[in-house]
């Protein structure tokens, strides 16, 4: 099991301004768009205290959640940072380009309906 928080460095590498309360409204969006999409609850909400909050899901759950959180943080004007600047996700440097709202709902569906066939396989 992986343990994603607001306050992890994988969030925080990207950026050292955004508060790890910032990063869970974030996480929690993404969580939510994820099981909307699913049509049910296949992955868990955050708990515990504001600023301090913890989920635990498998890591390819992970992945899809990181993926859409940081998607959901880049859609944001004022998170691009200068243009075709980059930044270091988990090691990898990434564009600063935004999201669209319709890049961010295509990753919340594909998240859904993969995270939905494992459990299907695996269960």
């Amino acid at each position: 099991m992986v343990t994603i928080t607001g306050g992890d460095t994988y969030f925080t590498n990207i950026s050292a301004t955004f508060t790890a309360t910032k990063w869970e409204a974030c996480i929690d969006q993404a969580i939510d768009k994820i099981n909307g999409y699913a049509r049910e609850d296949i992955l868990p909400n955050l708990g515990g205290t504001v600023g301090s909050k913890t989920v635990s899901v498998t890591s390819g759950q992970a992945g899809f959640i990181r993926e859409l959180t940081v998607a959901i943080y880049r859609r944001d004007p004022q998170n691009k940072g200068a243009p075709n600047s980059s930044f270091n996700v988990g090691g990898i440097s990434e564009s600063n380009n935004s999201m669209s709202s319709s890049e961010i709902e295509e990753i919340a569906k594909n998240a859904a309906r993969n995270l939905k066939e494992l459990d299907v396989s695996i269960g």
